[in-house]
Protein backbone atom coordinates (compact mmCIF):
# COMPACT_ATOMS: atom_id res chain seq x y z
CA UNK A 1 0.00 0.00 0.00
CA UNK A 2 3.20 2.32 1.17
CA UNK A 3 3.92 1.90 -2.22
CA UNK A 4 1.08 2.89 -3.96
CA UNK A 5 1.14 5.97 -2.29
CA UNK A 6 4.75 6.89 -2.84
CA UNK A 7 3.90 6.15 -6.59
CA UNK A 8 0.78 8.59 -6.60
CA UNK A 9 2.75 11.32 -4.53
CA UNK A 10 5.81 11.08 -7.26
CA UNK A 11 3.49 11.64 -10.15
CA UNK A 12 1.51 14.05 -8.26
CA UNK A 13 4.82 15.77 -8.23
CA UNK A 14 5.99 15.56 -11.47
CA UNK A 15 2.39 16.90 -12.93
CA UNK A 16 2.70 19.91 -10.63
CA UNK A 17 6.09 20.68 -11.89
CA UNK A 18 4.95 20.54 -15.61
CA UNK A 19 2.24 22.56 -14.99
CA UNK A 20 4.06 25.54 -13.24
CA UNK A 21 6.13 25.68 -16.24
CA UNK A 22 9.50 24.75 -14.78
CA UNK A 23 10.37 22.88 -17.44
CA UNK A 24 9.47 25.14 -20.27
CA UNK A 25 10.64 28.41 -19.73
CA UNK A 26 12.13 30.33 -22.53
CA UNK A 27 11.75 33.82 -23.56
CA UNK A 28 10.60 35.16 -27.25
CA UNK A 29 12.89 36.37 -29.35
CA UNK A 30 13.21 39.83 -29.91
CA UNK A 31 12.23 41.86 -33.55
CA UNK A 32 15.55 43.38 -34.72
CA UNK A 33 16.64 45.15 -38.38
CA UNK A 34 16.87 41.94 -40.54
CA UNK A 35 19.15 41.33 -44.00
CA UNK A 36 16.83 39.81 -46.61
CA UNK A 37 18.67 40.15 -50.13
CA UNK A 38 20.95 42.55 -49.08
CA UNK A 39 18.62 45.18 -47.74
CA UNK A 40 17.35 45.96 -44.37
CA UNK A 41 13.95 44.82 -43.78
CA UNK A 42 11.60 44.82 -40.43
CA UNK A 43 8.85 42.05 -40.28
CA UNK A 44 5.01 42.74 -39.03
CA UNK A 45 2.94 39.91 -37.01
CA UNK A 46 0.29 41.00 -34.38
CA UNK A 47 2.22 37.44 -33.31
CA UNK A 48 5.31 38.30 -32.60
CA UNK A 49 6.94 35.98 -35.24
CA UNK A 50 6.59 35.57 -39.33
CA UNK A 51 7.33 33.52 -41.92
CA UNK A 52 9.01 34.51 -45.16
CA UNK A 53 11.11 32.57 -47.74
CA UNK A 54 11.23 29.66 -45.54
CA UNK A 55 12.37 31.29 -42.59
CA UNK A 56 10.97 32.45 -39.63
CA UNK A 57 11.30 35.98 -38.23
CA UNK A 58 10.98 37.52 -34.81
CA UNK A 59 8.54 40.50 -35.46
CA UNK A 60 7.38 44.12 -34.64
CA UNK A 61 3.87 43.89 -33.44
CA UNK A 62 3.10 47.06 -35.20
CA UNK A 63 4.00 49.36 -38.43
CA UNK A 64 4.90 52.06 -36.10
CA UNK A 65 7.73 49.80 -34.10
CA UNK A 66 8.90 48.52 -37.44
CA UNK A 67 9.18 52.26 -39.02
CA UNK A 68 10.71 53.29 -36.03
CA UNK A 69 13.53 50.64 -36.38
CA UNK A 70 13.87 51.02 -39.75
CA UNK A 71 14.48 54.85 -39.25
CA UNK A 72 16.94 54.57 -37.24
CA UNK A 73 19.30 52.70 -40.19
CA UNK A 74 18.32 55.02 -43.01
CA UNK A 75 15.02 52.78 -43.98
CA UNK A 76 14.33 49.72 -45.63
CA UNK A 77 11.68 47.10 -46.30
CA UNK A 78 8.47 46.61 -43.95
CA UNK A 79 7.38 42.57 -44.64
CA UNK A 80 3.64 42.74 -43.83
CA UNK A 81 0.30 40.52 -44.24
CA UNK A 82 -2.85 41.01 -43.64
CA UNK A 83 -4.10 44.90 -43.17
CA UNK A 84 -1.90 47.36 -41.42
CA UNK A 85 -3.26 51.06 -40.56
CA UNK A 86 -1.92 54.12 -41.37
CA UNK A 87 -4.54 56.53 -39.34
CA UNK A 88 -2.63 59.18 -38.13
CA UNK A 89 -0.49 61.86 -39.86
CA UNK A 90 2.01 61.02 -37.16
CA UNK A 91 2.50 57.66 -38.29
CA UNK A 92 2.23 58.50 -41.85
CA UNK A 93 5.60 61.06 -41.36
CA UNK A 94 7.41 58.25 -40.64
CA UNK A 95 6.35 56.73 -44.17
CA UNK A 96 9.95 58.14 -45.25
CA UNK A 97 12.26 55.80 -47.87
CA UNK A 98 10.39 52.74 -46.85
CA UNK A 99 8.98 49.57 -48.80
CA UNK A 100 5.54 48.05 -47.67
CA UNK A 101 5.70 44.44 -48.78
CA UNK A 102 2.99 42.06 -49.00
CA UNK A 103 3.95 38.69 -48.31
CA UNK A 104 0.15 37.19 -48.47
CA UNK A 105 -0.30 34.75 -51.52
CA UNK A 106 -2.19 37.53 -53.39
CA UNK A 107 -1.70 40.90 -53.12
CA UNK A 108 -5.87 41.97 -52.30
CA UNK A 109 -4.50 40.11 -48.59
CA UNK A 110 -2.18 42.42 -47.84
CA UNK A 111 -4.25 46.12 -46.97
CA UNK A 112 -2.18 49.54 -46.22
CA UNK A 113 -5.69 51.35 -44.94
CA UNK A 114 -5.41 55.02 -44.99
CA UNK A 115 -8.11 55.54 -43.31
CA UNK A 116 -11.20 58.72 -43.65
CA UNK A 117 -7.82 60.90 -44.32
CA UNK A 118 -9.03 63.15 -46.78
CA UNK A 119 -5.55 63.10 -48.27
CA UNK A 120 -2.11 61.90 -48.31
CA UNK A 121 0.95 63.41 -47.90
CA UNK A 122 3.94 61.61 -48.77
CA UNK A 123 7.32 63.01 -46.23
CA UNK A 124 9.29 60.33 -47.85
CA UNK A 125 9.69 58.17 -51.11
CA UNK A 126 7.48 55.26 -50.62
CA UNK A 127 7.10 51.81 -52.97
CA UNK A 128 4.62 49.67 -52.23
CA UNK A 129 4.79 45.64 -53.49
CA UNK A 130 2.05 43.87 -53.39
CA UNK A 131 -0.38 44.77 -51.31
CA UNK A 132 -3.19 47.00 -51.97
CA UNK A 133 -3.97 50.50 -50.84
CA UNK A 134 -7.54 51.74 -49.54
CA UNK A 135 -8.02 55.37 -49.01
CA UNK A 136 -11.46 57.48 -48.20
CA UNK A 137 -12.61 57.81 -51.89
CA UNK A 138 -11.65 60.16 -54.15
CA UNK A 139 -8.77 61.08 -51.32
CA UNK A 140 -5.51 62.01 -53.02
CA UNK A 141 -1.74 60.92 -52.22
CA UNK A 142 -0.39 63.97 -52.24
CA UNK A 143 3.98 62.81 -53.40
CA UNK A 144 5.66 66.69 -52.33
CA UNK A 145 8.45 65.64 -54.75
CA UNK A 146 8.91 62.25 -53.23
CA UNK A 147 9.12 58.94 -55.53
CA UNK A 148 5.70 57.11 -54.96
CA UNK A 149 6.02 54.08 -56.46
CA UNK A 150 3.93 50.77 -57.19
CA UNK A 151 4.74 47.38 -58.31
CA UNK A 152 4.20 43.92 -58.45
CA UNK A 153 0.56 43.23 -58.29
CA UNK A 154 -0.35 46.70 -56.67
CA UNK A 155 -4.21 47.45 -56.71
CA UNK A 156 -6.43 50.41 -54.77
CA UNK A 157 -9.19 49.83 -53.18
CA UNK A 158 -11.19 52.91 -54.52
CA UNK A 159 -14.79 52.71 -55.77
CA UNK A 160 -17.04 55.19 -57.78
CA UNK A 161 -20.79 55.19 -56.70
CA UNK A 162 -23.22 56.34 -60.14
CA UNK A 163 -26.75 56.65 -59.32
CA UNK A 164 -28.33 56.09 -62.49
CA UNK A 165 -32.03 57.55 -63.30
CA UNK A 166 -33.79 54.85 -61.71
CA UNK A 167 -31.81 55.46 -58.85
CA UNK A 168 -30.18 52.17 -58.47
CA UNK A 169 -27.02 52.46 -57.14
CA UNK A 170 -23.64 51.09 -59.04
CA UNK A 171 -19.99 51.20 -58.22
CA UNK A 172 -17.21 50.11 -60.11
CA UNK A 173 -13.41 50.58 -59.58
CA UNK A 174 -11.91 53.86 -59.23
CA UNK A 175 -8.44 55.00 -60.09
CA UNK A 176 -6.16 56.24 -57.56
CA UNK A 177 -5.43 59.96 -57.36
CA UNK A 178 -1.82 60.78 -57.26
CA UNK A 179 -0.72 64.41 -57.29
CA UNK A 180 3.16 66.45 -57.70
Amino acid sequence: MKRKQRIFAAAAALMLAVQSGAYYSYAAAEPKIESVNGENAAFISRFGKISYSGETYAAYKTLEAALDALGEVGGGTVYFGGEIAVDSAQLAAKLKNVTLKGIDKKAAGSVIDFGSAESFELCGDLKLDYCTIKTENGAPIHTNGYRFETVNGFDSYNKEVYHNANKTEISYPAPLIITA
